[in-house]
């Protein structure tokens, strides 16, 4: 039986090459992802006003919550 090392070298370049496009891949779609979707997170700052607004609105929440637990209980 004779074995053809011309069909094995090109199955080993083969996958070489997929492993590579792979490794590609991953790497240009995770620098994609850092640039796109997670920098554009962090940076994202909301106005001191909206920011005073939406404290007041829980305070408002929680001191009407309590309210409600005290009357609930008696």
């Amino acid at each position: 039986m004779n074995f053809d090392w011309a069909y094995l070298a090109t199955f080993i370049v083969g996958l070489l090459f997929l492993w590579l496009l792979l490794i590609a891949v991953a790497y240009f779609g995770w620098r994609y992802y850092q640039n796109e979707c997670i920098d554009k997170k962090s940076n994202e700052k909301i106005s001191q006003k909206v920011a005073e607004e939406m404290a007041k609105k829980i305070k408002e929440d929680a001191e009407m919550h309590r309210k409600g637990r005290k009357e609930g209980e008696e």
